[in-house]
């Protein structure tokens, strides 16, 4: 029984969703592992890319993404890498995820800026009530289910789209998907 259970799990590793995130991720190298496992921190315990590389080695989760020991430089090169494929990686998912004459959901919201060094902020409208702070702007475009197909990074003085028949296209994906009703 212990056999086919580790059978079971090793096919589900091949096979599950996970399969998909590392197929979308080509090639097959360093970054790319590192990215995944990023990805899987992320969701048992965000935190900084330093206290993420520490805890690494703190658990077996490092050891059993082959991780355990990863430099931040390291990490930082491997977002590099993951972001220089953004758009191929997005091209896939919407090609998975979206159909032609279906609906995909755009929208954008806000983050107030601390700090005086990001390129991207800027003064605009705040969907948090913050005022008289610079702030950037995010877009998450969704398939109907609501599973995330691509993301944006917009300067802070960027408004919400303006519905029309013909919505302009704020994540390059889309382009490959003819006849689509975005919705805002």
């Amino acid at each position: 029984m212990a056999g086919a259970a580790a059978r079971a799990r090793g096919r589900g590793a091949r096979d599950g969703p996970q399969a998909g995130v590392r197929r979308a991720a080509r090639p097959p190298c360093p970054e790319r592992d590192l990215a995944y496992a990023l990805i899987i921190s992320l969701v048992l315990r965000p935190a900084s890319k330093l206290s993420t590389a520490t805890w690494w080695g703190d658990v077996t989760l490092g050891a059993d993404l082959g991780v355990a020991g990863t430099c931040t430089d390291d990490i930082y090169a491997s977002m590099d890498w993951l972001a220089a494929r953004q758009d191929s990686i997005e091209k896939q998912l919407a090609a998975r995820h979206l159909r032609e004459g279906g609906i995909a959901m755009f929208d954008l919201s806000s983050s107030w800026v601390e700090g005086t060094h990001c390129e991207l902020a800027a003064f605009g409208y705040s969907r948090d009530g913050k005022r008289g702070k610079a702030q950037i702007e995010y877009g998450l475009l969704t398939d109907p289910e609501g599973r995330p197909v691509a993301v944006r990074v917009f300067t802070g003085n960027t408004g919400d789209p303006e519905p029309s028949p013909r919505p302009s296209r704020p994540v390059p994906c889309l382009n490959s998907v003819p006849g689509l009703d975005l919705e805002f």
